[in-house]
């Protein structure tokens, strides 16, 4: 949280997480699925469980667990 004019920015806050509620929840309601990434999920020690991550929430029920698809991921 900054130090300098701490009422703004605890009200742009609320107003930024408010307006991500409604954007998910309209995107759900026209039948997509969300999903949030962090800027730190992009940081390279991150990657190994991004990509697990993001696998899994695009997975379909008959494709195989993620170290069955990618098994070298177990050694790298």
């Amino acid at each position: 949280m900054p130090k300098k004019n701490l009422d703004y920015w605890e009200a742009k806050f609320a107003r930024n997480v408010e307006r991500d509620e409604r954007n998910m929840a309209a995107l759900e309601a026209a039948g997509w699925k969300v999903l949030v990434l962090w800027e730190h999920q992009l940081k390279k020690k991150e990657l190994p469980a991004t990509r697990r991550l993001l696998y899994e929430f695009v997975r379909r029920e008959d494709d195989p667990d993620y170290d069955e698809a990618f098994p070298a991921e177990e050694m790298a």
